[in-house]
């Protein structure tokens, strides 16, 4: 046996880590003439070798924070079949959210656990280029094959088998990582990579998988491990050690406890925000400067990376998950919609009756203030008709990628924090309007499913506040979208006073009040509509006060512009008189009702419902002053003007 030399290789600011090799010399560069053919190769006498191959170093970052639970899933999935030597090779997939750890947690396995194989081969399945450059480079290794002159070309279709070939019939234990293998879903892919091709199929391989695509499961029998967010005291420290923050007091604990929250938990964006805060002394002299100045530059700030450990981090949050995008666009062009449009919505409880109220045999009614059919639909599939079964496929698409996640105990799909607001940081402003207009719509729409379930409301209503929180913070909402989008906006409104929900209610119609405004002007009626909304809102909410004011100056406009005897200006009237009657001013209720209802009376007819509704009120606060003669004599008058109407409508339909 020949004698062996230990060799730590650079070159261009790669680093192999330490290897042990019979007199190899490992070349990095461009494999682009290099070959042997496969008869060659099975004839070349196989070295005995013992190491460690990587293009990159084999360490964790420095800065690296167990995750025990993690850990603890990686050992007992490969350590348990350690006790006797399998048939098979044991395949152990780590999967998840780009950034998420998946290669540092495989890293620090190694560390612990590297003297329990004979040799560890870390590939880097990003590209083809990048496997086959490994798989050249591991050939040489375990062949003893230098590279002199006039040596014959060695491709990687020869290499690959013979790699394989390798590792039968020897005694040992092996591992081999398969990091980053993203591009595994699309065969019509030009990027897509046959990862079985590659993969060792000797008994005594451990091969470990990291990718972003939950389609990596399909490819082993273990329990595959999904690394998504850190635990809060994991993140916490690893910011900590990334800022190079020296002790930990209850004020400062709880200022970086906010920041990890706010980045989602996600390893890599703490990893890189700490980094940015140590590199900026104003900042690390004062952490708390941090979370306002991320919420100014998040996009900037996401996209940056540590320049001292550029080769560590190559990619920037943002970049990691563009990359996953381009592959879904590829795939299934309405996921990328629709994950521009969920982006616009809550990142959390995201069930699919908001889009189709079929999946519990619920049914919508068309609004008549409404487009007649929903144009949101088209938007996502603008080639064919909509169907659940392809909005099912769209989801499935976005979960594989892991940009969305199924929660069993919610039977709905969630987004990571941060991938949410990457969906609306990564569009321009025009873009960013459709989608956000497009996810108005559907929650429009969505809420006039007749037969949503109380807690199903209450499910929407983070939706739709997360919708019109966006449109709150842009000023970019002109007049022709004032016309366009408001209602939707009175349909979320209605809904939220409907349910009780007056807080969210308030916020809607304030906004709408002031939209209007600003583009149709004070007297317009759909501005004096809205700031009747309001009004009621206020009034539900014991806010009678300011409710009256409302009332009274709605009023007064409706006057002007409408005239007294208007069916808008009469309503005003009577909720008026409400608050009045809830701030128990009976007798000024009272005198109002009388007002409105003589004109109601006048102008609309006695069995007009707005009649018979004044008729009801009236009543109503006669009972509330004490006056019951009188209060009975007008309910058993409305009463029996409803049945009449009822009777004569019941036979209209029968005839």
């Amino acid at each position: 046996m020949q004698a062996s030399s230990h060799l730590d290789v650079h070159q261009g600011g790669s680093h192999f880590g330490p290897v042990e090799a019979s007199q190899s010399n490992i070349f990095q560069g461009n494999f682009s003439g290099l070959t042997i053919n496969a008869t060659v190769a099975a004839q070349v006498a196989p070295s005995t070798y013992r190491g460690h191959y990587s293009n990159l170093s084999l360490q964790p970052v420095a800065n690296y924070v167990q995750r025990p639970a993690l850990h603890e899933q990686l050992r007992r999935q490969l350590h348990r079949v350690q006790t006797a030597r399998a048939e098979v090779p044991q395949i152990c997939v780590v999967w998840g959210l780009g950034g998420a750890g998946k290669s540092q947690l495989v890293l620090n396995y190694i560390q612990e656990y590297r003297h329990d194989y004979s040799a560890v081969f870390w590939v880097e399945c990003g590209s083809k280029e990048s496997i086959e450059r490994d798989y050249i480079q591991i050939y040489r290794l375990l062949y003893g094959r230098p590279l002199g002159t006039g040596q014959e070309i060695l491709k990687a279709e020869d290499a690959v088998p013979a790699v394989k070939h390798w590792f039968h019939g020897r005694e040992g234990q092996w591992l081999v990582v398969m990091d980053s293998a993203d591009s595994i879903d699309n065969d019509q892919d030009r990027s897509y990579i046959d990862l079985r091709y590659f993969m060792p199929d000797a008994p005594g391989v451990h091969i470990i998988i990291t990718s972003r695509s939950s389609t990596v499961q399909e490819m082993t029998l273990l329990e595959a491990i999904e690394v998504a967010d850190m635990e809060s005291s994991e993140a916490t420290e690893l910011f900590q050690r990334c800022a190079r923050i020296q002790g930990l007091g209850p004020e400062l604990e709880t200022e970086i406890g906010q920041i990890v929250k706010e980045l989602g938990y996600l390893a890599l964006a703490i990893t890189l925000a700490g980094s940015y805060v140590s590199v900026t002394p104003r900042l690390s002299s004062h952490i708390r400067g941090y979370l306002p100045e991320y919420r100014r530059r998040r996009k900037e700030l996401l996209r940056w990376r540590p320049k001292q450990q550029v080769h560590r981090y190559g990619e920037s949050v943002l970049s990691t998950w563009e990359a996953s995008f381009d592959a879904v666009a590829t795939q299934s062009p309405a996921a990328a919609r629709l994950l521009g449009v969920l982006a616009f919505m809550s990142f959390d409880d995201i069930f699919l009756r908001i889009f189709d109220p079929s999946v519990d045999g619920g049914s919508r009614q068309p609004d008549a203030a409404l487009p007649p059919a929903p144009t949101w639909r088209s938007f996502f599939f603008p080639e064919g008709e909509w169907s659940l079964y392809q909005l099912e496929s769209a989801l499935e698409v976005l979960q594989r990628y892991a940009f969305i996640q199924w929660r069993v105990d919610q039977q709905s799909y969630s987004m990571h924090k941060l991938v949410h607001a990457w969906g609306q940081d990564r569009l321009d402003t025009n873009t960013q309007w459709r989608h956000r207009d497009v996810a108005l719509e559907l929650l429009a729409d969505a809420t006039a499913d007749s037969q949503l379930s109380p807690s199903y409301k209450l499910r929407l209503v983070p939706h739709l506040m997360a919708n019109l929180g966006v449109y709150l913070e842009r000023r970019e909402w002109t007049h022709k979208r004032t016309r366009d989008k408001a209602a939707f906006l009175d349909n979320i409104g209605g809904f939220l006073d409907a349910i009780g929900r007056w807080s969210e209610a308030s916020e809607v119609q304030v906004f709408l009040v002031r939209k209007r405004e600003e583009a149709l002007g004070k007297e317009h009626p759909s501005t004096l509509r809205s700031m009747n909304n309001l009004a009621l809102v206020l009034d539900s909410q014991g806010n009678y006060d300011k409710a009256e004011q409302i009332h009274r100056q709605t009023l007064a406009l409706r006057e002007t512009v409408l005239g007294k005897e208007h069916p808008d200006t009469l309503r005003s009237m009577n909720n008026l008189a409400g608050v009045l009657d809830s701030q128990g001013n009976y007798d000024k209720a009272e005198q109002i009702h009388r007002q409105t209802l003589a004109l109601q009376e006048t102008v609309l007819g006695k069995e007009h419902p707005d009649t018979l509704g004044s008729m009801n009120n009236l009543a109503l606060v006669l009972k509330s002053q004490g006056n019951y003669d009188e209060a009975e004599q007008i309910h058993r008058q409305t009463l029996a003007l409803r049945e009449m109407i009822r009777s004569v409508t019941r036979f209209s339909s029968i005839s």
